[in-house]
């Protein structure tokens, strides 16, 4: 698996097209922020997996995500616990395809938000992040369009 992470409209999936793939003209991309929970998880290419984590926390029945897993607006309200879901989810996106590419927006940064949705939104998606790194083969930081490998 491949992480890209970087700043929002920094260039990261016309990185990934143009360095990473070069073989393939045409990535189909599934979208953390609208795609369906099967869309996601059979898909090699995925961006906006913070936007995944937010539809988690808020939610988001279209996502249609297994049985459970969902939190409820309230954050912990819900049959998950907000500790456990960064852990699932890695676990589900590391099993269904381990070649895939993942690409985030970093979310972590600047001042800490006033509502405490949005903290537990930052907080998640930045251990999810963690563990997608460590068991990452390659992670990559993209800023203006330019990759930095990091790992």
């Amino acid at each position: 698996m491949i992480l890209v992470i970087g700043g929002r409209a920094q260039g990261k999936r016309g990185f990934v097209r143009n360095q990473l793939c070069r073989e393939q003209t045409f990535i189909q991309w599934a979208d953390g922020e609208k795609d369906s929970w099967d869309v996601l998880m059979k898909s090699a290419y995925i961006f906006g997996l913070h936007c995944l984590v937010k539809r988690f926390i808020e939610g988001d029945r279209t996502l249609e995500a297994p049985e459970g897993w969902l939190l409820a607006a309230e954050m912990g309200g819900g049959p998950i616990s907000w500790e456990e879901l960064p852990g699932r989810l890695a676990s589900a996106l590391l099993e269904g395809k381990r070649d895939r590419i993942i690409v985030t927006d970093e979310i972590g940064y600047g001042i800490v938000p006033i509502e405490k949705q949005e903290r537990l939104y930052r907080e998640m998606t930045g251990r999810l992040c963690c563990i997608l790194a460590k068991e990452a083969e390659e992670v990559w930081r993209v800023c203006c369009g330019i990759g930095q490998r990091i790992k």
